[in-house]
């Protein structure tokens, strides 16, 4: 009997419902729900999924901002951005798409954010408050899957999770073979590879035989990730409304 798929397509729709009804309500609060995006150069991964990001958060409801700089550009412009984007008042959260351009710092970039504003919820401050347990912004991919094995009631208080190539989305095509799944275990793979315009997960499509839940291999992770990302601008201008 093949896993059960943990559809993200499905669960990110109805969280994108909820968020694009709070915004209508914020709204007429006159609370603007905004969302920034820096792009730097032209990765075509990178600007097809900031282009995204804008298409999904305007169908929200939410005021989309995005500032498109030069691969030719130097830290300090990047810096200059980032600065504008946290002073104002019209973006309530926003992020910079990695990776960078070669000869920018990334670490440099992502602490200048303010923290408040940390769509991703990866700035250090806000993986801080996560370890310590305080309210704090969540990083878009993990708390996604947290999500989606909600949704499908996934039991996983107290069970053993194993995470396979720790890192900054580091895909390894199908390194995850049947022989290394539990029988009945939920496997969720957020690893990312193309091979030309197709996406290759890290899960083998036999795993699927061996599993009981596991993620498609297109509309797993990613629609959550992204469902996340606008929630978590959702929350930044609740925040700064109070």
């Amino acid at each position: 009997m093949g896993a059960i798929l943990l559809d993200g397509e499905a669960v990110a729709a109805r969280m994108r419902a909820e968020v694009t009804e709070r915004v209508a309500e914020l709204r007429t609060e006159g609370v603007t729900v905004g969302l920034g995006t820096v792009l730097v150069g032209d990765d075509l991964p990178s600007a097809r999924y900031v282009a995204m990001k804008h298409e999904d958060s305007i169908a929200i409801g939410m005021h989309s901002v995005g500032e498109h700089l030069p691969a030719t550009a130097s830290q300090e412009e990047v810096l200059e951005v980032i600065a504008r984007f946290n002073a104002d008042p019209k973006v309530s959260a926003f992020l910079v798409q990695l990776p960078l351009p070669a000869g920018l710092n990334e670490e440099r970039a992502l602490l200048a954010v303010d923290p408040a504003k940390d769509v991703d919820g990866l700035h250090p401050v806000n993986l801080g408050r996560l370890v310590l347990g305080t309210p704090a912004q969540l990083p878009c991919t993990p708390a996604g899957i947290v999500e989606l094995l909600h949704a499908y009631d996934v039991p996983i208080e107290g069970r053993h999770a194993v995470i396979i190539g720790r890192g900054v989305t580091i895909g390894r095509p199908h390194i995850l073979t049947p022989d290394m799944v539990k029988p009945g275990a939920a496997v969720v793979s957020a690893g990312t590879t193309f091979e030309g315009k197709k996406l290759i997960p890290d899960a083998h499509p036999d795993v699927a035989e061996v599993a009981g839940w596991i993620t498609p291999r297109l509309g797993g992770v990613g629609p959550m990730t992204r469902a996340m990302l606008y929630r978590n601008a959702l929350r930044a201008a609740e925040l700064a409304a109070r």
